[in-house]
């Protein structure tokens, strides 16, 4: 593994580079990387991302120079030294972020765990979403306006596969302000907030995974589908995030 910063890349000489953004984690001053353990034997790259800012990535990554768009050129040059087409993934706030960054790096698409889709003040207002009022207190406090995933999706060709539980109100209120756009998949289950955990306990988290990348443009399918034979069913029942 090589360690830069905020992020730490594992580079296996796989097919596909997942790059996994971590979700908030309040608790903690170190967020923990996102589905580290998943993909440890998957064969698959990874570069894993956390915001200690908590910022929803809006202002890069807080050791990283150039803010946003130093964080853009950071893992764009992460992704090119790997060589492999790349796919982002995350949940909550860094389902938010896989969108994002997946967008603006044009990457080959983003799959998204119960992610928040527009930020701003007033439209969350207009949810009823007070969850986390620190962190959204800190977002409302600072310039410029967050990015509103609607907008971006909306000049963006990335695929995007969405889940979300059916039974968490703000969940799905965030799911539907992006799920009619015709790029975005979106998959709905019984469940509230903790999607990922409950695909690991049903053991379909891993499937979930490689049929997403699959379905992409651009991927070696047979090459994943390789790699999905070998990985032991046990990877699916770890998840650290």
């Amino acid at each position: 593994p090589r360690r830069e910063g905020e992020i730490l890349v594992v580079d296996v000489g796989g097919p596909v580079t997942v790059v996994s953004f971590a979700s908030l984690d309040l608790d903690s001053f170190f967020p923990r990387f996102a589905f580290r353990r998943s993909f440890a034997t998957l064969g698959l790259n990874q570069i894993y991302v956390r915001d200690f800012d908590f910022s929803w990535y809006q202002r890069g990554l807080k050791y990283t120079r150039g803010g946003f768009e130093g964080a853009l050129r950071l893992l764009q040059g992460q992704i090119d030294d790997l060589g492999a087409p790349a796919v982002a993934i995350g949940a909550s706030m860094g389902g938010y972020a896989s969108v994002l960054y997946g967008a603006r790096l044009n990457l080959a698409g983003a799959l998204a765990f119960s992610p928040q889709t527009v930020l701003d003040a007033e439209t969350r207002a207009g949810m009823g979403d007070h969850r986390w009022p620190k962190a959204y207190a800190k977002l409302d406090s600072r310039a410029p306006r967050p990015f509103d995933l609607r907008q971006e999706l909306a000049g963006s060709p990335l695929p995007v596969t969405l889940w979300c539980g059916q039974d968490d109100p703000l969940d799905v209120a965030h799911a539907e302000q992006i799920a009619g756009l015709a790029n975005v998949r979106l998959h709905m289950l019984p469940a509230k907030h903790d999607v990922p955990h409950m695909l690991r306990d049903g053991g379909t988290l891993r499937d979930a995974i490689l049929d997403f990348i699959i379905g992409l443009p651009g991927i070696d399918t047979d090459a994943v589908e390789a790699l999905r034979a070998r990985a032991p069913q046990a990877l699916a029942a770890v998840l650290d995030d």
